[in-house]
């Protein structure tokens, strides 16, 4: 009996045993199943991983290739900004010493105008000068020749007239003393002379002229305050 019982539990262990060991295979076989699995993700990620890498890769390498490339068409720009500068530069310098030529140019025309314009100036006022010279030359040669008319015109033209006057206006046919160009000392001072164009004296009557380019009641006053 005893043996039965230890038979039984023998084979109910090896139930449990076969049962254990179905069970862990099962698991074991899960577990290689999972990290089969868990292997195949992990290759696709480090697969992606690459590939987006690869990726990366390119554009990194494509931006690095567009920024030497824009690098290098800034360096042509710039390159080219710097000729046109160069180019501008001389181009304004050529200008401004054409203008500094023409300057210097206009500066020396205007310069010979000017001392063209000074010695015309300096001839005209020679001319002035001696044209003026003769214009008191000549004008004085008429004052000349006028004053000398004047002196013979109280002989020439007043004197002939005396009788006339004396005759229309005062009666007076005849004259007892007539004088052109009469001095007559003053009674009181004798260093005084006094001078009379023409008297004409009669027994009723003395006629006193002077002679004047213009007749003015000033010069009448005057002459009778100090000749008379």
């Amino acid at each position: 009996m005893t043996d039965t019982i230890l038979e039984k539990k023998v084979e109910r262990l090896d139930v449990v045993l076969d049962g254990f060991i179905a069970s862990t295979n099962a698991m074991m076989f899960r577990m290689e199943r999972n990290t089969e699995k868990l292997g195949n993700r992990l290759d696709q990620t480090i697969s992606e991983m690459k590939h987006n890498s690869d990726k990366f890769d390119k554009r990194l390498d494509q931006t690095i290739s567009e920024m030497k490339q824009d690098t290098e068409n800034l360096k042509v720009s710039l390159d080219q900004t710097i000729s046109e500068m160069k180019q501008d530069t001389e181009n304004l310098k050529v200008s401004l010493d054409k203008t500094i030529d023409e300057m210097k140019q206009d500066t020396e025309n205007l310069k010979v105008s000017l001392d063209k314009t000074i010695d015309e100036m300096k001839q005209d006022t020679a001319k002035m000068k001696q044209n003026t010279e003769k214009m008191k030359k000549e004008m004085n040669k008429k004052w000349g020749d006028l004053a000398n008319k004047m002196g013979t015109v109280v002989e020439d033209i007043v004197a002939p007239n005396i009788p006339e006057i004396a005759r229309k206006y005062f009666g007076v046919e005849a004259f007892d003393d007539f004088a052109i160009r009469y001095n007559r000392k003053n009674r009181v001072d004798s260093s005084k002379i006094k001078e009379f164009d023409i008297i004409f004296v009669s027994k009723d009557i003395f006629i006193v002229n002077e002679t004047k380019a213009t007749a003015r009641e000033t010069y009448v006053d005057e002459f009778v305050i100090t000749q008379l």
